[in-house]
């Protein structure tokens, strides 16, 4: 039974050193699993509770889709079109195709898939790079997003063309949209299309997406706040347009995703996780190496990102990755109880890593109900181990050259707040006034 009288006689007895580490070991703990439970019960509800019970909206609003594309992608073709087999009515919808430039690959592509598709879906190719800012997204997009602002569209849908789309999709961002009228826009959780015979690099990435990506974009959803990836967003015209006004707006960050949420949601708007994940289906015809040095890549650039945008939020983050607070919880709980046996560190930290892949595997399952069909356990606990062991390297090879990035091929400086520049554009000036 609760008794106050016996709490503060032990804190009595306690010296200062040994009261703070325990109040400290029981809050650390109490914030990890927090973020745990409360991504895995999210996920259960949006992922299967909730997809099963919706009833599909009857009456469709129209949206118009944008693609901005860049390159050619072994799977750029069934990434594309499966936008034109969706399950929503032919003439409710169009798709905008983006590129920067007419000799861009992906525009035969694109002329192909409108040709073949030109009886059923509405469809056209914008070749644009207005210059609205150093955001090479949004200069590709704008004039693409002016006409379909201009045909009156109640939605847009921004989906990049990497993304690999379920037929139900479009009907269920629509549906969570309309259920939430006060939304700026309907945001998909980035994830990986699941498919068997990956390579390790692959795996290790579908594993970020599947654990510690996934434990927090959740979380911090159902906690109300703006954590947002660009990738797959279908955005309410009209009250994007009270919150930030144009496309062009944004032009100015390279995260402009980031600051799309952060803006919406001080605008008083919600921002609603969709039931679908975002299925990424990129190029990953590279060899094992190649693969992970991609990964690597990927994940220096968005540290790079959220340390010039969020820093106090980037200095905390790796106190949420396993073996920094597994390290850190075993050394306080082995100080404390267990001085006298030292080799107790080892086990406390070896348990506390088993007990987070158990739960990591949990969130897997409930995000991918393929997951074990398509890699075995002890296939999905190397990778995972991979990406835990790399967490620290990615951090600190961040650290390095921290304002400089590079994206589709352009070199940016980015500063503090999220602002930046284009280096090349700066490198082409420099050298015209010399």
């Amino acid at each position: 039974m609760f008794n106050i009288t016996k709490i503060l006689e032990y804190i009595d007895e306690q010296d200062w050193i040994t009261l703070g580490l325990e109040s400290f070991l029981v809050l650390y703990l109490t914030i990890l699993w927090l973020i745990f439970l409360g991504a895995i019960i999210y996920a259960i509800y949006l992922f299967s509770v909730y997809r099963a019970d919706k009833k599909l909206l009857q009456n469709h609003s129209y949206v118009t889709i944008l693609k901005p594309c860049h390159g050619l992608n072994p799977n750029l073709e069934q990434n594309l079109e499966s936008f034109f087999l969706l399950n929503y009515p032919k003439s409710k919808y169009e798709i905008r195709f983006c590129v920067s430039n007419p000799s861009d690959q992906a525009v035969d592509v694109c002329q192909k898939l409108k040709e073949k598709y030109l009886a059923t879906v509405k469809c056209s190719l914008h070749v644009d790079n207005t210059d609205v800012g150093i955001n090479p997204k949004i200069n590709n997009m704008f004039t693409a997003w002016k006409k379909a602002v201009d045909n009156k569209s109640d939605f847009i849908f921004i989906s990049d063309s990497n993304n690999y789309i379920l037929p139900d999709t479009l009907l269920s961002l629509v549906n969570r949209a309309l259920e939430h009228p006060d939304s700026a826009f309907v945001h998909g959780m980035p994830f990986c299309k699941p498919r068997s015979k990956k390579s390790f690099g692959e795996l290790v990435e579908q594993i970020y997406f599947s654990t510690q990506h996934a434990r927090h974009y959740l979380f911090w959803n159902l906690m109300g706040q703006p954590c947002t990836n660009g990738q797959s967003t279908l955005i309410n015209v009209k009250n994007f347009k009270k919150a930030i006004g144009c496309i062009s707006d944004l032009g100015a960050y390279i995260a402009e995703d980031y600051f799309m949420g952060l803006k919406c949601h001080q605008a008083g708007f919600k921002t609603p996780l969709a039931a679908y994940p975002t299925l990424q289906n990129g190029d990953f015809s590279c060899d094992e190496n190649g693969s992970f040095n991609r990964y690597l890549e990927r994940m220096i650039r968005w540290t790079k990102l959220r340390m010039t945008m969020i820093p106090g939020t980037s200095i905390l983050e790796p106190f949420t990755e396993s073996l920094l607070s597994g390290i850190i919880l075993a050394l306080i709980a082995t100080y404390l109880y267990f001085q006298d046996h030292p080799i107790t560190f080892f086990y406390l930290f070896l348990t506390h890593i088993l007990v987070w892949f158990v739960f990591d595997t949990v969130l897997q399952a409930c995000i991918d109900d393929q997951i074990f069909k398509n890699d075995n356990l002890f296939r999905i606990f190397s990778a995972w181990l991979v990406r835990e062991i790399f967490t620290l390297y990615i951090t600190f090879k961040s650290i390095i050259n921290l304002t400089d990035i590079t994206w589709g091929g352009k070199k940016f400086t980015v500063e503090q707040g999220g602002g930046g520049h284009d280096r090349d554009s700066c490198s082409e000036a420099a050298a015209l006034v010399q």
